[in-house]
């Protein structure tokens, strides 16, 4: 909403084609322009006695369409 400079929704939607995180819960992600949908890292987590741990996690962003 910041870059948009406003709160109307094609404002703020268009802004989102190119936003960004270099470091979230996940990882780093980023919005797929044109689509609205998100790019980050596979991560998969296991559990044992109720502790998670990452057991795998992919080389890199993996497209929406690829899950």
């Amino acid at each position: 909403m910041k870059e948009a400079g406003k709160l109307d929704r094609d404002a703020v939607a268009a802004a989102l084609d190119h936003a960004k995180i270099a470091e979230g819960p996940g990882g780093p992600a980023e919005m797929v322009p044109g689509q609205r949908h998100l790019q980050d890292e596979d991560v998969h987590r296991g559990c044992e006695g109720g502790n998670y741990e990452i057991v795998a996690r992919s080389a890199g962003l993996v497209d929406p369409k690829e899950c």
